[in-house]
């Protein structure tokens, strides 16, 4: 009989020992799961802190002067005052003066922080374009030089439209629209 009853305590104690223990491992295995993807979110994570790490540092290496030509390429914002003076100053080496200036969508601007007029663009995910149209005076080799210059400038600049009158003499007025662009999301260096 004290056999009987020893056993039936062991098997009492094991019952009361491994249901409850049960419970709770059943219930540590979605943290398991939980615990293995965030394993692999943290990974991730290291990973991608070394690529950026990896590309600011050959970002770094870049010569200054390139990283001004690369903004001046396609920058991080648009400047559209900016803009017009560069063009201006391409056509006034030969001898042109640009007139007539407007920035496309202008009824849809909005002034920025310090009270400028910030005109409205078209964007896309990874940039942004503004039309810009301008008139010139000038004779057809000095009109062919000035686009010769602002196709060879750094700043990105698509002609989009061409239009000119011609007087009695040398002289025409050329119509120009010009589309530029700037990076709408730009990388944080």
């Amino acid at each position: 009989m004290k056999i009987v009853v020893t056993l039936i305590l062991i098997v009492v104690a094991v019952v009361v020992f491994v249901v409850p223990i049960r419970s709770l491992l059943d219930g540590a295995k979605p943290l398991e799961a939980e615990s293995v993807a965030l394993n692999e979110a943290l990974n991730n994570a290291i990973r991608i802190r070394a690529e950026r790490d990896k590309l600011n540092a050959q970002y770094s290496a870049f010569d200054i002067n390139d990283k001004d030509k690369l903004n001046k390429l396609l920058p991080s914002h648009v400047d559209s005052v900016r803009l017009i003076l560069e063009i201006n100053n391409i056509a006034r080496l030969h001898n042109m003066q640009i007139n007539n200036v407007k920035i496309n969508a202008i009824e849809n601007s909005r002034p920025d922080s310090s009270g400028q007029i910030v005109p409205a663009t078209i964007t896309s995910n990874k940039f942004a374009f503004m039309t810009l149209t301008f008139a010139v005076e000038s004779d057809y080799l000095s009109f062919k030089a000035f686009l010769d210059d602002l196709e060879k400038s750094l700043r990105i600049a698509d002609v989009t439209s061409l239009a000119f009158s011609s007087d009695k003499g040398t002289t025409n007025t050329y119509g120009v629209a010009i589309k530029t662009y700037w990076l709408n999301n730009p990388p944080k260096p």
